[in-house]
């Protein structure tokens, strides 16, 4: 039986991966952004670089307030460009939405290439009996 969620813990993203998702990113960025942006992760044991987590909420915050404040090199850029914050939130929303298609998509190919692979078996075994006309 599956337990409840509660809001708390469905917005709590426990790895990197969960992470990248969630910004629609690869791994490998969401890491350079912690490191080089500041993107809001913790460790809950301070040393270890691979155990993380975040909240949606906070990383929400980060890309609307921190994040929407940074030019394409990475430097600060004053509030002159408000829309920033908005484009990025709509690349990582395509992003998301495309990924997801994608994984649609593979499922029903995969489903479709095992329906082919159950034909093909039924034809050799039909193929390998003996013909009887009666």
């Amino acid at each position: 039986m599956v337990s409840p969620t509660t809001p708390a813990q469905s917005e709590l993203l426990t790895s990197w991966k969960d992470i990248a998702n969630y910004l629609g990113k690869g791994v490998r960025t969401v890491q350079r952004w912690e490191q080089q942006f500041g993107l809001p992760v913790r460790r809950p044991i301070e040393k270890s670089r691979g155990i993380v987590h975040a909240t949606r909420g906070e990383l929400d915050r980060w890309l609307n307030a921190d994040w929407s404040m940074r030019g394409t090199n990475g430097s600060r850029i004053s509030n002159a460009e408000p829309t920033m914050s908005e484009a990025v939130q709509a690349t990582i929303r395509r992003s998301v939405e495309l990924r997801d298609t994608n994984r649609r998509l593979m499922t029903e190919f995969t489903r479709s290439l095992n329906i082919v692979f159950q034909g093909c078996q039924s034809l050799a075994q039909s193929l390998n009996r003996p013909y009887h006309h009666d």
